[in-house]
């Protein structure tokens, strides 16, 4: 749903790659948050097979919850750091992140295995 409120419109395939899951995964998740009313789905301008999804009004109030509850979470998970601590935390953090991306060599491995099953 983050996903959503930071670049709404995406496809699903588009959410399962920023999500580091398969898109059947993503496409079940997305199935659930519309059956929840929590988004909305409908036909790409461009591309008219493909589904978009934006927030719902439901969404975006249950999202910014969450916000509201992450913050008070994060702000006692670094109680005491100092802030060249903080720093140092969410530089390790994006690095841990960079190593779940797949990398171009990796994707374009994958591809040439694909197609040649």
């Amino acid at each position: 749903m983050a996903f959503l409120d930071e670049s709404t419109g995406l496809s699903s395939a588009q959410l399962a790659r920023r999500a580091f899951v398969t898109a059947q995964t993503m496409n079940r998740i997305v199935a659930n948050l519309q059956s929840g009313g929590l988004i909305e789905r409908g036909p790409h301008p461009d591309v008219g097979r493909v589904l978009e999804a934006r927030l719902s009004e439901r969404g975006r109030g249950l999202l910014a919850e969450c916000h509201q509850r992450i913050q008070h979470v994060e702000a006692r998970m670094v109680k005491g750091l100092t802030a060249g601590e903080r720093r140092h935390l969410a530089e390790l953090l994006e690095r841990c992140a960079t190593n779940l991306r797949p990398s171009r060599r990796r994707v374009q491995a994958n591809n040439r295995q694909s197609t040649s099953i």
